[in-house]
């Protein structure tokens, strides 16, 4: 009798973990229009979009404590967050400390700490290579209000999501991840004693880092040097 409580108690934990996996912030059927509870804003009234991809689709989630396979995920830029589509509700994955990675539409999304300039943050990170340089993008989105015209001659400016250009995030033996640029000086403190190598493929190669398959192509070929 006493094995059977320890057992049922067991099982009653698991699935307590389980379902505070995600955290409901709508109750509303998901129908192109919905606001939110957690959120100030309405997405509906706003130009442009805070997703990476604007549907929701199939994706596959990894814990750290074991696999789930979801349907539908898309990643918020603006708030930071993973949405999940369960049935008919909107849920965020709110335990992200137990979170290995998010596959979803060929990005592999990553909720870690990193390094911007001297500041520590955390949010999701899309790496772009592995090995033992990871190259990590983040995705940034701002939000602009709205403007009234300056004059007859202009038009005024709706609310609106921007899309800014993503941030460079690289970590070197799986150390800290930290924000790097594609110029010179940040690429020979990466590569070090390898730069002047680096530099002649760049040119052989006619990359240009102002393209991310370029920047891809030059971190793969140095891991594969390693």
């Amino acid at each position: 009798m006493k094995t059977r409580l320890i057992i049922f108690l067991f099982i009653a934990s698991i699935g307590q973990t389980i379902a505070q996996r995600l955290q409901l912030i709508s109750p509303d059927a998901y129908n192109g229009i919905y606001v939110p509870v957690e959120r100030a804003l309405n997405y509906n009234n706003i130009e442009g979009s805070p997703y990476l991809d604007d549907d929701l689709l199939k994706g596959y989630v990894k814990f750290s404590f074991g696999d789930s396979t979801v349907q539908y995920v898309r990643y918020n830029i603006y708030s930071d967050e993973m949405e999940y589509l369960d049935g008919e509700k909107l849920y965020v994955i709110e335990n992200v400390n137990s979170l290995d990675h998010v596959h979803v539409n060929g990005h592999f999304l990553f909720y870690r700490t990193y390094k911007l300039r001297n500041s520590f943050r955390e949010g999701y990170l899309d790496r772009l290579v592995e090995g033992r340089y990871n190259l990590y993008l983040k995705y940034n989105v701002d939000f602009e209000e709205a403007k009234p015209a300056r004059s007859s001659y202009h038009e005024p400016t709706p609310n609106r999501f921007v899309m800014k250009n993503p941030t460079w995030y690289c970590s070197i033996d799986n150390s800290v991840i930290k924000n790097f640029e594609t110029d010179n000086s940040s690429l020979e403190e990466i590569f070090r004693e390898d730069f002047a190598e680096m530099k002649k493929y760049i040119k052989a190669e006619k990359l240009k880092l102002r393209k991310q398959e370029d920047v891809v192509r030059l971190f793969e070929y140095y891991n594969s040097m390693k």
